[in-house]
């Protein structure tokens, strides 16, 4: 009997990811009674044709994010009425240093131009489809919106999460830290010209009791870069929102010292960037070219 419930727990927890909610008769607690009333050795129902559409159309949607490589191949064939070898298209992917992938995408034969990647993305595989994306939203529109429908604009694929600390734009790119003690790390990490360790923020929380109602209130403290100074934020309902409040009211207090930090590490950045992704253009260029000598 354990088995069979955590099997049907699984199950129905499978259904409610596709927003299908769960039928009583499949639940642990009607074991016994409907669907399993023969024992284990009786015959399982089969699941509902509606429950079985409603997922099929489901996943497609959820794995978008990792199709559009295939949707662009699809498309290309429909339009040339021949069929694609491996070295049609041709992806050059790179790591850059500020974190993630870009890649570049090309195809003499089925393409009219270059496509990047929107930003730097998650995996090689995440900037590869990024790539193919930006291809078929160009030259392919219907085929583009055929995929898009029913999905947000560039969501990043199931399973793919934002760095911690870190909110991630739609085709998987990074946006920057989040506010709070993400931005306040960034911020740090920066002043100090290396990376932030946990010695280099230190948070101090009292709690307090009124009414039956706690609260608590944070303070916040940089030891690496000034040991005098503190950061209290507002109060509020748990400790780890009373030390994010602290660390937006860090970020608030250093604004006007860091700004200039701040212009010259993205300036940097731009250039190690573009730096970046000249190479891989070259890269590209001499993919492209043995792929021809070839």
């Amino acid at each position: 009997g354990g088995m069979v419930n955590n099997l049907l727990n699984l199950r129905n927890k499978l259904m409610g990811m596709y927003g299908i909610p769960p039928d009583p008769k499949w639940s642990p607690g009607g074991f016994g009674s409907t669907a399993f009333a023969g024992g284990l050795g009786a015959p399982i129902a089969p699941v509902p044709k509606a429950a079985a559409k409603q997922v099929a159309a489901a996943v497609p949607q959820a794995a978008s994010g990792e199709m559009w490589k295939s949707k662009l191949y699809d498309a290309s064939v429909k339009k040339d009425k021949r069929s694609i070898s491996k070295d049609d298209f041709i992806f050059s992917t790179q790591e850059i240093p500020s974190g993630g992938y870009i890649c570049m995408l090309s195809s003499p034969s089925f393409l009219l131009r270059q496509y990047t990647s929107e930003g730097s993305c998650a995996s090689k595989k995440l900037a590869e489809h990024s790539a193919a994306k930006a291809a078929l939203k160009a030259e392919f529109p219907e085929a583009f919106r055929e995929l898009s429908m029913g999905i947000p604009a560039g969501a990043p694929a199931q399973g793919q999460n934002a760095p911690q600390g870190q909110k991630r734009k739609a085709g998987g790119a990074a946006a920057g830290p989040a506010p709070g003690k993400g931005e306040l790390g960034h911020l740090v990490a920066i002043i100090l010209a290396r990376p932030m360790t946990k010695e280099d923020i230190v948070y101090t929380t009292m709690e307090s009791e009124v009414g039956g109602t706690k609260t608590y209130q944070s303070s916040v403290g940089l030891p690496s870069y000034d040991a005098s100074q503190m950061f209290r934020g507002v109060p509020a309902a748990s400790k780890k929102d009373a030390e994010n409040n602290a660390a937006k009211a860090a970020v608030t207090g250093l604004a006007a010292f860091a700004a200039p930090l701040l212009e010259e590490h993205k300036a940097k950045k731009a250039r190690k960037n573009a730096e970046d992704m000249e190479k891989m253009k070259q890269k590209h260029a001499e993919k492209q070219a043995a792929g021809i000598a070839a």
